[in-house]
């Protein structure tokens, strides 16, 4: 009898510990195929609101860069009536379905708000207007994912954690870890992509 009882705690231990290390490590609600669909329709979009954000940013109506004041850092000017997007309500709606809330919140931040005092790089006017400042010039983006390429690293729940091959300014990089995450049943960015 002891001898049972033995054997069936060993296997209770040894079933406990395995549970725990397939539940604690790996364990990925999705697999690389389902990953790379994703970030097939992800990436892309990302690379525009990247643009928005932190690039180029939205096109403005034409201005004499002469005529910008050298003693302040802002300059606003209306998008033009031809941009996809012309509300900051707009751009809220196409980001919030390629990133997460929390990580568009550091970019709303930056970008409608203002950090530290700065002024926001968009803002409507009095007249509801979408503008830009064009004292902020942003950034050249470069990166460039190889999402065939893409593997799920670990996840557990609504969270995956994949490793993409990437390029920056035509040259290798190596790997990035992008986090996966599901909101309201759908996986969006909870990383940064630029």
């Amino acid at each position: 009898m002891k001898r049972i009882i033995s054997t069936i705690m060993l296997c209770t231990v040894l079933l406990t510990s395995l549970w725990i290390t397939v539940s604690c490590t790996a364990f990925s609600p999705l697999n690389d195929e389902q990953v790379r669909e994703i970030l097939r329709d992800l990436i892309p979009r990302s690379a525009e609101i990247n643009e928005i954000f932190w690039g180029r940013g939205l096109p403005t109506v034409e201005y004499d860069e002469s005529e910008l004041p050298r003693s302040i850092n802002w300059k606003y000017y209306e998008v033009t009536s031809d941009c996809k997007y012309q509300s900051i309500a707009e751009i809220d709606a196409a980001a919030s379905q390629v990133f997460t809330y929390k990580y568009l919140q550091i970019m709303y931040q930056w970008a409608f708000l203002g950090i530290d005092g700065g002024m926001p790089r968009y803002s409507e006017n009095d007249k509801g207007k979408l503008e830009r400042n064009v004292m902020d010039n942003g950034f050249e983006y470069s990166t460039v994912f190889h999402i065939e390429e893409a593997r799920v690293k670990s996840g557990y729940g609504d969270s995956v954690t994949v490793i993409v091959p990437a390029d920056v300014e035509g040259e290798p990089y190596g790997d990035i870890e992008l986090v996966l995450v599901r909101e309201n049943g759908v996986w969006l960015l909870d990383s940064p992509t630029y």
